[in-house]
């Protein structure tokens, strides 16, 4: 009897575990966890108002109940628990779905300030993550950046937006929504590098934004129009298109409600010159900050979007729509390589930074700017809270979420030991899928920044490593140590391909690691193993959560719901979920 460890809950694990035991008829595997919980990013990396994917629990859960499969939480592989390979001396084969357990960085100066978090992050928080803790992301937070436009880019901007009336219905946890509910964020913005024909959003998500009550979307046109493929869409392929559809849409009503003097165009300004990203500040000179500094810093060396599209013609390069939209994900091609937006990750809600148990979420880009819509002068900084000409605003008045286009961060500022705003370069197309920058500098006040602009795997002690991918080299699966095939190690999930696809492009790729395994199995059983992996584990000090503690964390999880008058609310931290484990059934 061929015996399996799968490491990892998350759909990857359990769509491994799926395709084995529907292969083999007699297969036996055991999915371990970090956390005392199963599921992983589902979990962890759903945003908590997307009920209809949260449901995909009920799929993953009739898997870990299969007779031939065993769920054991609560077990650290590596460092601090059991080594990768002990592991392997306890299974015939161990399939390593672990995700992309880190985020990237933006890599500019100010990144390590107080207020400044990756989405992952801000994303764990408010999906009750036990290693997050209580970080205070929004208190004293009146405008809010979220760089990158990917699918958690918009989850995160939409947890800001929302009021505790419609996050009160959701499981997430009490404290996550007492902070929420409190603050008073009143100005999100979302910022891509690039143009709206790349960004990574859905439709479906992206729609999401203009339907939350006591909030309002601004796009400004001038900065769509920079995108080669605004003006005709057809040649992008069907998602990208639906996405320019939508935002040309928000656009000419943005454009008409500021003609008619009814609110702001954030940005640029309808009228303005796109490259001069003018943001206001009160109290400051135009053209200067109020310590003097030059808001508008022309860069001598920057290339300009003339000579990028010259150079490209001059390469035989035609300056197509397709290559507009078709640089590859990851690798900025702008002139510092600063922020290298990955895609942040794929279209499953706010994203986990892993598809293991232990993986939090991720973001994307948010913007949003009170006032800049106003074609302020050259050099001067907006601040947050004046939407309309309305001043500063809790949660129970209007929240401005401004879309932003073709802006680069390259430093966050500080204000007070903390980020009070984003500096950011407009770039422009560079004609060969990219972008590169103008020279022409804006800065966004921001109490708080996420960056959601990329994930990346981890190496596992005991495993190859590829660095430059953040994957483990692989055969169909198969670990390949030094090019060579390390018999009955596997991989699956984002450690094997990287941090793309969705939930769904989890169950070929299983597919395929299940069916390689299997494959091997003839010489894998071969090996006589010394008992029963649990009760060896067991005998070692290692005490798994079994399926029934994580009944019984869900029933404590449902009666903490029930004091509060809500449904189900998530444990939050490490000694409550253990505690609910260690509970017996009524």
């Amino acid at each position: 009897m061929l015996r399996v460890a799968v490491v990892g809950s998350g759909p990857s694990g359990c769509y491994t575990a799926q395709s084995l035991v529907q292969l083999d008829p007699e297969v036996r595997v055991d999915v371990l966890d970090r956390l005392p919980c199963p599921y992983g990013l589902v979990r962890y990396g759903v945003a908590p108002d997307h009920e209809k994917i949260k449901s995909l629990q009920n799929n993953l859960r009739s898997v870990l109940e299969h007779e031939r499969v065993r769920f054991l939480g609560g077990v650290q592989i590596g460092p601090g628990g059991v080594p990768a390979e002990r592991l392997r001396e306890l299974y015939h084969a161990v399939v390593y779905c672990v995700g992309a357990a880190t985020d990237r960085h933006l890599g500019i100066p100010g990144e390590e300030l107080p207020g400044s978090w990756s989405a992952t992050q801000f994303v764990s928080w408010y999906s009750a993550h036990p290693d997050a803790g209580e970080d205070g992301f929004v208190r004293d937070v009146r405008s809010a950046v979220v760089i990158g436009v990917g699918n958690v880019a918009v989850d995160v901007t939409r947890m800001l937006a929302r009021g505790a009336a419609e996050l009160s219905p959701t499981d997430m946890p009490q404290a996550a929504l007492t902070a929420l509910a409190a603050s008073r964020v009143s100005d999100i913005h979302m910022v891509g590098r690039r143009g709206p024909s790349q960004a990574r959003f859905t439709t479906k998500e992206l729609r999401e934004l203009n339907g939350l009550p006591g909030a309002e979307v601004t796009v400004d046109p001038a900065e769509l129009t920079l995108d080669p493929a605004y003006t005709d869409p057809s040649a992008l392929p069907a998602a990208q298109r639906r996405n320019v559809e939508v935002l040309k849409t928000w656009a000419n009503a943005t454009q008409t409600a500021t003609k008619a003097g009814l609110g702001p165009v954030s940005g640029t300004g309808a009228g303005a010159d796109a490259g001069t990203g003018a943001v206001a500040r009160a109290g400051a000179g135009a053209g200067t900050e109020a310590d003097g500094r030059s808001r508008l810093e022309p860069d001598a060396g920057a290339r300009t979007a003339v000579g990028a599209r010259a150079e490209a013609e001059a390469a035989g390069k035609a300056p197509t729509v397709a290559g507009a939209w078709a640089e590859a994900d990851g690798g900025s091609r702008t002139a510092t390589g600063t922020g290298a937006e990955t895609g942040d990750g794929p279209p499953m809600a706010t994203g986990a930074r892993a598809d293991t148990g232990d993986g939090p979420p991720m973001a994307a880009d948010t913007r949003a700017q009170t006032g800049d819509g106003a074609c302020a002068d050259d050099g001067v900084r907006a601040s947050a809270g004046a939407v309309g000409g309305v001043g500063p605003m809790g949660r129970g008045g209007r929240r401005s979420i401004a879309l932003r286009f073709f802006l680069r961060p390259v430093e966050l500022l500080a204000d007070g030991g903390r980020v009070g705003a984003v500096r950011f370069e407009r770039t422009v197309p560079d004609w060969l899928g990219g972008v590169v920058g103008t020279g022409r500098f804006e800065e966004i006040e921001a109490q708080l920044v996420l960056r959601s602009v990329g994930y990346r795997g981890v190496q596992l002690e005991g495993l190859p490593f590829d660095a430059e991918g953040g994957t483990v080299p692989h055969l169909g699966g198969r670990v390949l140590r030094e090019g060579v095939v390390a018999a009955g190690e596997y991989v699956a999930g984002w450690i094997k391909r990287g941090p793309t696809g969705v939930i769904g492009t989890n169950r070929p790729d299983a597919k395929e690691t299940a069916t390689s395994l299997l494959e091997d199995a003839p010489v894998l059983a071969a090996r006589r193993l010394p008992g029963d992996p649990l009760a060896v584990l067991r005998a070692g000090g290692v005490e798994p959560v079994p399926w029934t503690g994580w009944q019984a964390i869900e029933r404590a999880e449902a009666a903490l719901g029930a004091s509060l008058g809500r449904s189900v609310v998530k444990l939050a931290d490490w000694e409550s979920l253990l505690a609910a484990a260690r509970t017996p059934a009524p």
